[in-house]
């Protein structure tokens, strides 16, 4: 497995839990203020990372700049800023189900890969929708269907605070990871915790624009056929006469 890539980084979280000490029924405390103990932990929450490439007619074909896509995530009902029916089907969405945007900003490919990266995802299903491709490329027809399936593994080295009680006994106070490393895999494949999916367009056509060069050569063609079928009518009336 391979070492954790710099750039997919851990959230660390600290918790730290104060409460009072207990006193015991049957004591006089009316002149005696509970004191106070603590406990603080932390760990590490790791988040990872989509790649998109987008690539011209194959996997390994010409990488394509300035594509736009929108990423999306099922949610419960009632999650806001959710859609769903009309808006959703206008996505190429399920209407029925209840959707989430992730990105803030229009994901758009860039650089010599044409590629984009969203990060901060946790493992789960996703769908890419294109919204704009590249003149006289094809817009997808369908929402991509993205799979985070990325495990990770921690080895760490911790240090544990104890301190005794009035009775003599110990009592853990404070947690802490001194350091860590952590190793990622994706289907059993070494992985740095990205996740790359290639997306491929393919060219279509255009329809000619109206007064322009294909016009023109579609009217040669008509009045061609045309002057043909007229010149076939008249030769068949001359034979008749």
């Amino acid at each position: 497995m391979r070492l954790i890539d710099t750039t997919t980084v851990g959230n660390p979280n600290t918790a730290k839990l104060e409460y009072s000490n207990q006193i015991l029924p049957g004591k006089d405390d009316t002149d005696t203020k509970p004191g106070k103990d603590s406990i603080e932990d932390n760990a590490v929450v790791y988040t990872f990372k989509l790649q998109i490439l987008k690539r011209a007619e194959k996997a390994d074909g010409t990488p394509l700049q300035d594509v736009e896509f929108d990423l999306y995530k099922e949610v419960s009902e009632e999650t806001i800023n959710a859609i769903t029916g009309v808006e959703a089907k206008n996505v190429g969405l399920d209407s029925r189900k209840y959707w989430l945007k992730i990105n803030t900003g229009s994901l758009k490919t860039a650089g010599e890969n044409g590629e984009v990266s969203q990060p901060g995802l946790a493992n789960g299903t996703y769908y890419l929708v294109e919204t704009k491709t590249n003149k006289n490329y094809n817009l997808l027809k369908e929402p991509v269907k993205v799979e985070l399936k990325i495990q990770y593994t921690t080895s760490m080295t911790e240090t544990w605070n104890w301190t005794p009680d009035s009775d003599g006994n110990k009592k853990l106070v404070k947690h802490t990871i001194t350091s860590s490393k952590t190793t990622f895999t994706e289907n059993e494949t070494n992985s740095t915790g990205i996740h790359t999916e290639t997306i491929i367009n393919k060219q279509g056509f255009e329809l000619p624009i109206t007064g322009g060069m294909g016009t023109v050569l579609f009217s040669i063609a008509g009045f061609a056929l045309m002057a043909g079928a007229a010149f076939v009518l008249l030769k068949g009336r001359r034979k008749d006469a």
